[in-house]
Order: C-alpha cells, then structure tokens, then sequence
C-alpha cells in the first residue's frame, strides 16, 4: 500500500513537471531570435531541475534504489560510463522519442531495452541524474551551488520577461486534475494514438488544415471517435494541441487553425 501511495505521489509530480514544460515548448515555439534563445536556455534548465525533483522525491521514498535493481537497469551503469570518458546526450523531453529510439539509447547506455516506452524513459532519466551526481561528487559541491545560483537568478530575469505570455495560462494549470499512475499511462497511449491520427489527417487528407473545433469531426471521419481532451489529460483542445510537437502538427494560435506538420 505504501509502494502505490509513492507511485500515485510521483505521477501526480511527473504531470505537473508535464504541463510546465509544454508551456515552455510552446513558448520556445512562438518566440524569435534572443527571446526564443533565452526560452530555450530555460527549457533546457527546467529539465534539469525536474530531474532533481524526481530524483530527490525517488530518494526520499526509496524508489531510485528500485529502479536501480532491476536485471537490466544495473546501478554500474553510470559509474561505467562515467569511467570510459564518454558522454551521453540528455534529452530535454525523452518522451519525445519513438520506443525503438528509446531503446537504442537504452542500449548505449549499457541499461537493456527490456520494457514500455515509459519504463525505458524512467531508466534514462535515472541513469542521467546518477551520472550527474558521481559528476557532483568527484568535481566538489562548491562549484555546482555557484552554477545554480547563476541559473536561479537567469530564470527569474527570464521569468519577468515571459510573464505576460503566460498569464491566460496559470488557470488551466492550477485546476490540472490528478491522477493515479495507471491512468497516467492510459493517458499517454491515448495522446499517442490521437497525434497519430491528427498527422494522418494533416498529411493526407487536410494538407490545407482546419480549424481548432473542427478537430473531433475530423477525427470521427477516420474512424477515431469520442475524442476529448480530457483523456488525454488536458483541460481542453486548445492545451492538447499546443503541447504536440512539430513533428506531429503545428498550431496557429491567432487563427486557431491547426496546420501540417514541418516535415510530414
């Protein structure tokens, strides 16, 4: 009972980390030049800090030291790679990537690619916040506080610059709903097919888009019905489709059109 109150604890923490770093995406997405440098730098920072999160959240509930002990996600893994001298990408958004992505980089990493797409994520994410910390431990804290602090005080410059894009945002995020980790991983499957389809359409038979409320009719035509956003784990369309990325569709927010991927 306990274990599942832990679980049911982290997924609640993973969707709130969900929805701010869709929000950012979408920021990085409709900012140009410096601006949109600067909201990448930070999209990069949030990531980081989500993984503290999680980690510190894992190590207080003992559920790093599980992830840990799984036969194909061995806690050497880390150390090893730390000792080869090679250096790994850590990605702001894993789950970005296809299954057979994750698990190459799975295999890379010396850590099997045995599991769902959300467990060989949860692998990554461990393995990348042990590397930071073997990196943390052999370089000293001294260091690392000074390069937080730094990265604090560019996020609350950032923070003051980008505050009015989000205002008609903050309420969707303080009313997310919560939800158990079962369902989270229902909503995922879900989401997954839907873009599919919404790519499909945009790719095959919409090259031209259409509008935002035409989005259920549309999907109804291929024979994916009683489609909501609240399956999916969004308050409404508009915040799905915002959070998809451009690989998938984009979305023209003045016109509230939803348009073709860039490369379909």
């Amino acid at each position: 009972a306990m274990a599942e109150a832990a679980h049911a604890e982290r997924s609640k923490l993973i969707q709130k980390q969900k929805q701010q770093r869709a929000e950012l995406e979408k920021k990085v997405k409709k900012l140009k030049g410096a601006m949109k440098e600067a909201a990448q730098k930070e999209l990069d920072e949030l990531d980081g800090k989500h993984e503290a999160e999680l980690a510190g959240f894992d190590q207080g509930q003992g559920l790093a030291k599980a992830a840990e002990d799984k036969p194909d996600a061995p806690a050497s893994a880390p150390a090893a790679a730390a000792a080869s001298g090679k250096t790994f990408r850590d990605r702001q958004n894993w789950s970005g990537l296809s299954k057979k992505e994750l698990e190459e980089e799975c295999v890379e990493r010396g850590l099997g690619k045995k599991g769902s797409k959300e467990d060989l994520i949860q692998k990554l994410i461990i393995f990348h916040q042990d590397l930071k910390t073997n990196a943390a431990s052999s370089s000293g804290a001294a260091a690392p506080a000074g390069g937080e602090q730094e990265e604090d005080d560019e996020d609350e410059e950032e923070d003051d610059e980008d505050e009015d894009d989000d205002e008609d945002d903050d309420d969707d995020d303080d009313d997310a709903p919560d939800v158990s980790s079962e369902e989270a991983a229902k909503q995922h499957e879900r989401e997954k097919k839907v873009r599919t389809a919404v790519k499909h359409l945009l790719t095959k038979k919409c090259p031209e888009g259409f509008h935002i409320d035409e989005l259920a009719a549309k999907l109804s035509e291929i024979n994916v019905s009683g489609f909501a956003p609240e399956k999916l784990g969004y308050k409404t369309v508009e915040k799905f489709v915002k959070s998809q990325p451009d690989r998938y569709l984009r979305y023209d927010r003045k016109a509230q059109m939803i348009l073709p991927p860039k490369d379909p």
